[in-house]
């Protein structure tokens, strides 16, 4: 068996619309789930994890966007299939 590391590598975006960053408290409000599931989609990549430039305590505050948490596909209701 092949093991990988995988890191995050941190890249400057130019082309973001600032009106479409959202906090993760948002996008949980708007996607109607706790805060932990926002953050473990951005952890596993379904949604982009934004930060601002020079910030790099573990504090800093994350975003995600607005349009990205939208285009999800419906959430399924607990206890249905």
């Amino acid at each position: 068996m092949t093991i990988y590391k995988v890191q995050l590598a941190a890249k400057p975006v130019h082309d973001i619309d600032e009106s479409d960053l959202i906090t993760l408290a948002e996008a949980a409000r708007l996607r109607g789930v706790r805060v932990q599931i926002i953050t473990g989609m951005l952890n596993s990549g379904t949604l982009p994890w934004l930060q601002r430039a020079n910030v790099v305590d573990a504090g800093a505050t994350r975003f995600t966007l607005r349009s990205a948490v939208e285009a999800l596909p419906a959430r399924r209701e607990r206890g249905t299939k």
